[in-house]
């Protein structure tokens, strides 16, 4: 049985668009804080985006600084049912530093951006396996996410994709650990899109989709199967700089694991919550906070996200 070891991240920025509202402006697709438990370890932890996820902002430097936190108290069979005998007690805590750069540079048309993040990561984890008890407790940088990425605007629907690449510098171990790090390189896709259906443009409607692929594990030498993942959120502007709605995702590993002692477990979870993003347009501030509920997991922990995103925008003259 694997332990939650780390993988995740995000950024969305809720700001003003260039229409004046408070919908997300910058759309994170890559993403790097770690998560705890990993029965499954792949780098992006869903549940970091949310309301305007495929929305890319304007041309500008973005210095973004998010606290992400993730509890669990159930671990799950790949049934879905809760194995009791697990007593499994989960819980970190990602402090993600993030810059993003907009550049006035266009590639097929699109905005072009660059952005790279390094996250400090705290997991405590506690189950129980055929092996006993297993504890652990560690404070440890985890891997980075770094590449490019293009955003489009049309009057009704933004566009965004981004290729993103996880540079392994986190410390990393054979699983069980709570290590940040994951110990292999990885490659990310990304796609998405925001609709937005009424005249005033207060309704949002957005989904983002990733999909992951690994290389071999240093420690173990298993090579993970690759994760699909969508984000969603649908957002209502109460003003212009207020904005909420319900967010959440769904994630599976789509293809089974490859090496010495390799699980064909596929795990997937579900989650619902609701979000507000609020901007203070003079100094160029942007804050978000987003809940999400795990209603639903196979082969992996069950719990709850929260993240706090604080953003700041520089204009590029």
């Amino acid at each position: 049985m694997k332990i939650i070891t780390n993988c995740l991240t995000k950024f969305c920025l809720s700001a003003l668009t260039r229409r004046g509202l408070v919908p997300c402006v910058l759309f994170v697709l890559l993403a790097v804080v770690a998560f705890p438990v990993q029965l499954y370890a792949q780098h992006y932890v869903a549940g970091v985006l949310g309301l305007e996820c495929s929305t890319v902002p304007g041309p500008g430097l973005y210095t973004l600084d998010y606290s992400y936190f993730y509890s669990a108290g159930q671990l799950n069979a790949s049934s879905g049912k809760k194995i009791d005998a697990a007593k499994l007690n989960a819980f970190a805590y990602a402090q993600v530093p993030r810059l993003v750069w907009i550049t006035n540079k266009k590639f097929l048309g699109g905005a072009l951006g660059f952005e790279g993040s390094l996250p400090l990561v705290y997991q405590h984890v506690r189950f129980n396996s055929s092996n006993g008890v297993f504890r652990g407790n560690t404070i440890s940088v985890g891997d980075s996410l770094i590449g490019p990425l293009v955003g489009w605007h049309t009057e009704k629907v933004d566009y965004a994709g981004a290729l993103g690449f996880y540079v392994p510098w986190g410390s990393s171990a054979a699983s069980p650990t709570t290590r940040a790090g994951l110990g292999y390189l990885g490659t990310m896709l990304t796609a998405g899109a925001t609709w937005r259906p009424d005249r005033r443009k207060a309704w949002s409607l957005s989904a983002l989709n990733r999909y992951e692929f690994n290389t071999e594990q240093r420690d173990s030498h298993i090579t993970l199967g690759s994760v699909y993942t969508v984000e969603w959120g649908v957002s209502r502007s109460l003003n212009r700089t207020v904005a909420l709605g319900p967010a959440g995702y769904y994630q599976q590993k789509v293809s089974s694991d490859s090496g010495p002692g390799a699980s064909t477990d596929r795990p997937r979870a579900a989650a619902a919550g609701p979000e507000m993003t609020i901007a203070f347009p003079k100094p160029g501030l942007f804050v978000s906070w987003r809940y999400l509920y795990e209603y639903a997991s196979a082969g992996r922990p069950q719990g709850q996200t929260a993240t706090l995103t604080l953003t700041k925008r520089f204009d590029l003259k």
